[in-house]
């Protein structure tokens, strides 16, 4: 929303110097390596779903943090809270949980209980998790995954992202080209003698 009202103050600019501005957005990189279609729901989708989801990725993993330091946490209740913010095991919200999610989301628990600097660096462990709770991970995850979205990375991704440029000198921001090269078509511009 933020960066919706930082373009609109730079069209508003835009209309009043058409002859000396150039609007560019864009990202550096894509994050997430998200993909449409998932085995799971037979490559159904149904992204209203995600709407179940009442808190954010880190405020959830910093309830997680803070539940499993109290002596009475409980599995019962890890899984209340994951009801809760992400409405999974809600069978009237169409969230009903398998199985094998149960399981997963149990597992998770217990790594999100008993976490510690060895665990992180493993392997198998960074794969499952990269550096994040668990068991907010595997909530994300299952949600996702049940509205037909999924995930490659926890980080940046190689994919290319789009870049929309408009006013003077938008035509040196067509087509691919790499990031950081940006920056340098913008003082190729800046640096053109009039």
């Amino acid at each position: 929303m933020e960066l919706d009202k930082a373009v609109a103050e730079a069209l508003a600019f835009y209309k009043a110097h058409p002859g000396e501005t150039l609007i560019i957005v864009c990202g550096d990189h894509e994050t997430g390596g998200m993909a449409l279609g998932f085995s799971g729901t037979k490559y159904e989708s149904g992204f209203a779903l995600l709407q179940n989801q009442t808190i954010s990725f880190d405020a959830f993993s910093k309830k997680v943090k803070l539940y499993v330091s109290q002596k009475n946490a409980t599995l019962k209740g890890a899984m209340e809270m994951v009801q809760t913010h992400f409405g999974l095991g809600d069978e009237s919200k169409g969230l009903a949980l398998t199985e094998f999610e149960t399981k997963q989301l149990h597992d998770a628990y217990r790594l999100s209980s008993k976490v510690d600097a060895k665990a992180a660096k493993d392997e198998a462990y960074y794969q499952l998790y990269g550096s994040y709770d668990p068991l907010t991970l595997t909530s994300c995850h299952i949600l996702a995954q049940k509205a037909g979205i999924g995930w490659t990375t926890y980080s940046h991704t190689a994919a290319p992202i789009p870049i929309r440029a408009m006013g003077v000198g938008r035509e040196l921001f067509e087509g691919y080209f790499d990031n950081t090269d940006v920056a340098k078509r913008v003082m190729q511009l800046l640096t053109a003698k009039k």
